[in-house]
């Protein structure tokens, strides 16, 4: 495969598994749609990667924070609340304007001949391009329901969700997506512009980066989604109002109190207050799940084990960015939560 540049055909063949979105799915749209594919075609996948690594390590900027070994959410996490508090910190800038972007079904439609162009423009291996553009050509799936299946039918664009090779071929697809003037953090399809600002009656600066990402959207054949686009003007003044909407298109977008970044709740004042109501409603109901669990007599190890996946792993996702930053009512809402959990269960604590 690796010197013939051609990648086996047999390997290319999918099964998309739906896999639902939400609790309660009811339209195409609430499910993702996972290509299951032979495992030996991950293991060249894995292969055509490594080979890849050096350059993709130097061609992929420092903004992409996605499928780059060694970097996490956490890493983004941190990168994104450390410059916005440098910025709020700076007494010249009044607030901090940002554009958090959705582009619809980014994976499926990314076009082969464009990140063909590009990895091109990058100086790859013309052997690694080969095998690239052989890797997404002719490639046939069909759908599993159940127990049923539909026909195979061939596709001409997209990188299957499920690939290996899927996620870095975005990466270099997205890389060149950026705006003069404002900072950019990305991880995969997830992509958000910010900039400091020195007026509080100009809040209009971010509509110049969405119209921008826009046209580059369209240039790729990508689809930015309006009406997932969220703007948020972050400040530390209680007496600042941001409810001028941002003409984008001729769209109007009206600046939100909070959004989501990376499953983290920010809300237009840095104090995650809210996600910190978020996870212990959460918690709170998985506390109740695990009581349950203990009345039906499962035994301190399993209990153990609940708590460490769905209840540990939920107060600690991303706390190194958010927690240092949380005034005492939040810290003392979440102690609560660990005091209520060891007080009823003691050999949790226990190494």
């Amino acid at each position: 495969m690796l010197t013939t540049a051609e990648y086996p055909g047999l390997w290319k063949r999918a099964q998309i598994s739906p896999i639902p979105k939400c609790s309660s799915p009811a339209e195409f749209k609430h499910f993702r749609p996972i290509s299951l594919l032979f495992h030996i075609g991950k293991l060249a996948e894995e292969v055509i990667v490594r080979k890849m690594r050096s350059k993709l390590d130097e061609v992929i900027k420092p903004s992409q924070y996605a499928y780059r070994p060694g970097i996490s959410t956490t890493d983004a996490l941190l990168q994104y609340v450390d410059d916005f508090t440098k910025f709020l910190d700076d007494q010249k800038n009044k607030f901090v304007q940002s554009a958090c972007l959705d582009f619809s079904k980014a994976f499926d439609r990314l076009q082969p001949s464009i990140v063909l162009s590009k990895m091109r423009s990058y100086s790859f291996n013309e052997n690694a391009i080969k095998l690239v553009s052989n890797f997404l050509a002719n490639r046939k799936q069909c759908v599993k329901f159940c127990e049923d299946f539909s026909d195979y039918t061939s596709i001409e664009v997209g990188s299957p969700q499920g690939t290996k090779l899927g996620p870095v071929l975005w990466l270099i697809y997205v890389n060149d997506l950026e705006v003069d003037g404002f900072y950019s953090l990305k991880y995969a399809d997830d992509t958000t512009f910010y900039k400091p600002c020195d007026n509080t009656n100009d809040c209009s600066q971010i509509g110049s980066a969405i119209e921008s990402a826009s046209k580059w959207s369209s240039e790729n054949s990508t689809l930015l989604n309006a009406d997932k686009t969220v703007i948020l003007n972050t400040t530390l003044s209680k007496s600042a109002n941001f409810e001028s909407d941002v003409l984008v298109n001729d769209v109007a977008i009206s600046p939100s109190d909070e959004t989501k970044f990376l499953c983290i709740i920010v809300d237009d004042k840095l104090s995650f207050s809210s996600h910190v109501d978020h996870i212990i409603s959460k918690c709170n109901s998985r506390l109740f799940l695990m009581r349950q669990l203990k009345v039906l007599g499962l035994n301190a190890a399993g209990l153990k084990t609940f708590y460490t996946s769905n209840i540990r792993s939920l107060l600690l996702y991303g706390a190194p960015a958010w927690h240092s930053i949380l005034n005492s009512t939040c810290k003392d809402k979440l102690e609560l939560v660990q005091r209520t959990l060891l007080f009823k269960n003691p050999h949790i604590g226990e190494k």
